[in-house]
């Protein structure tokens, strides 16, 4: 792979360590002052629901149903995202670890699935294509229930804040309207012109990863001088990012082989189960924790562990794919 491949297929991790870094290094003030002023304009509620609008143009209604019919699937994939997943950030809580690495490993745990990337993993994996999109769309869906419980039930159980803190039907409200509309909004225009969309896919792509990178910057803006005074947890997030991922799939392998779920099947919930959406976490950061940069770089760094350990994996189930 030359390379202008690698700069393609890794431009997205780039993008990340690029607009990070350039808040965090703030030459004359003005990246931070910029994150600052947008995000006292209510930038980060429109950046979020603009990137479920372009997901939710780039998502297929009929396809999503086709996969609707492997129900010990679909079934295995939320286990993972809303049982697996916050039960082992609890087991992880107990570990000596920043009050503010705990809060990011719990609105990580408390996260529905990625939109797209986990869908596009399992294809390439071998795996049931439609089953992931159903599981990707109905999970996205339950979140506007799922996280108002999920995330308050964690904290309140690790006593990393006051179990009242939160207003859970302003949560859910909040989520349904940036989240769960917008992304019905795309599917059904998308709807109306099928052809016309994916033709338009790659760039729909692009522009949605440029909307993350967006709120990254406003977020990294908001809890740079935290970030700052703990560079150390950058190391820790690593380590427990990855410790947290692992742990996840090896549970989902272990369901999936229990359940005799094999390949061709099993890739659904195995990508699906385990990955986790960045740009509601970054937001809930941002407005309920803006001050804990430890969060924020456990939810930022989860995301690119789970991405590049999830890319080795693909090589592997692929590798393993029986020939036909």
């Amino acid at each position: 792979m030359g390379p202008s491949a690698l700069l393609r297929r890794h431009a997205f991790v780039l993008g990340l360590g690029a607009v990070a870094g350039l808040v965090l290094w703030n030459p004359g003030g003005l990246p931070q002052a910029l994150g600052l002023w947008l995000k006292a304009h209510r930038a980060p509620d429109a950046v979020i629901a603009a990137i479920f609008l372009l997901s939710g143009l780039r998502l297929s209604v009929r396809s999503a149903l086709a996969g609707a019919a492997d129900l010990p699937v679909v079934a295995l994939g939320f286990a993972g995202i809303f049982v697996v997943s916050p039960l082992l950030a609890l087991g992880f809580s107990v570990l000596p670890l920043a009050p503010g690495l705990v809060v990011g490993l719990f609105l990580v745990a408390s996260m529905p699935t990625t939109l797209t990337t986990g869908v596009v993993m399992t294809a390439a994996a071998g795996g049931n294509e439609a089953t992931a999109l159903v599981i990707t769309l109905a999970a996205n869906a339950l979140a506007v229930a799922a996280v108002p419980a999920i995330l308050p039930g964690l904290l309140g159980a690790a006593r990393a804040v006051p179990p009242d803190l939160f207003e859970r039907g302003a949560m859910a409200a909040r989520i349904a309207g940036l989240v769960l509309a917008p992304l019905a909004l795309g599917m059904a225009v998308r709807s109306r012109a099928p052809e016309a969309f994916i033709r338009a896919g790659p760039g729909l792509r692009r522009a949605s990863l440029g909307l993350v990178l967006t709120i990254v910057g406003i977020a990294v803006a908001g809890s740079r001088d935290a970030l700052l005074a703990h560079p150390e947890d950058l190391a820790t997030a690593v380590g427990l990012s990855a410790a947290f991922h692992a742990t996840v799939l090896a549970c989902l392998f272990g369901l999936v082989h229990l359940a005799r779920i094999g390949p061709g099947r099993r890739e659904a919930a195995i990508f699906m189960g385990g990955q986790k959406t960045l740009p509601l976490a970054v937001l809930l950061q941002t407005s309920l924790f803006p001050g804990v940069g430890q969060a924020l770089v456990v939810c930022v760094v989860h995301h690119l562990t789970h991405l590049l350990m999830d890319g080795y994996l693909v090589g592997r189930l692929a590798h393993r794919r029986p020939s036909v």
